[in-house]
């Protein structure tokens, strides 16, 4: 195959695609009236550190050190169990080897108080995947939307040369996945998970 200054030119302008696998899927979402019941008893309980939109960007979450389980992390959805939340709630973080900060609501122990406060912790799970890419002396961020398998097809518009892609964090911050690509223009990168 003869390369032309014109595919030449395409292989340049092509961006860089980083394909997402082995995001784990979390559980299937409960009924919308089941979430919208969990939604109220979070507002009244579980705001304050954790944040409506379940992100723990809140005044109070900042202070906290460590800080409140970011409910919108994807690997943490797809990790903990619905038994491991509704622990957490009932006798507190310490009880699963998170925040001692994180009070325990034993009040909430009955069944039908906790199902529907961790269907709305579900809901808040992020539906894409987020990248960083080193490009020189930037970094870029894209998303893509996370398929049901746990992958994800990530687009980067105007990357060229050597990049390393940083990939998603997990609930720790540390890298899902990591990967150094020398002249990346038009070239796909698989990330997945860092053992």
């Amino acid at each position: 195959m003869m390369l032309t200054i014109a595919s030449l030119l395409a292989l340049q302008t092509a961006p860089l695609v980083v394909e997402v696998l082995g995001v784990p899927p979390p559980p299937a979402l409960a009924a919308a009236d089941i979430i919208a019941a969990g939604r109220a008893t979070f507002t009244a309980r579980c705001q304050m550190c954790h944040g409506l939109d379940g992100n723990a960007d809140t005044p109070v979450g900042r202070a906290l050190k460590p800080p409140p389980q970011r409910f919108t992390d994807p690997l943490w959805q797809g990790r903990v169990t619905d038994s491991e939340i509704k622990k957490a709630i009932v006798e507190g973080g310490a009880a699963v080897k998170r925040s001692p900060a994180m009070p325990a609501f034993k009040d909430l122990a009955p069944a039908t108080s906790l199902e529907p406060l961790v269907a709305f912790v579900r809901s808040l799970r992020a539906t894409v995947a987020v990248v960083n890419v080193v490009a020189g002396d930037q970094v870029i961020t894209a998303t893509g939307a996370l398929r049901p398998d746990g992958g994800a097809r990530i687009v980067v518009p105007g990357v060229t040369g050597s990049v390393t892609v940083l990939g998603i964090v997990d609930e720790k911050s540390l890298p899902f996945c990591s990967v150094d690509v020398s002249e990346a223009a038009g070239a796909n990168i698989t990330c997945a998970p860092s053992k």
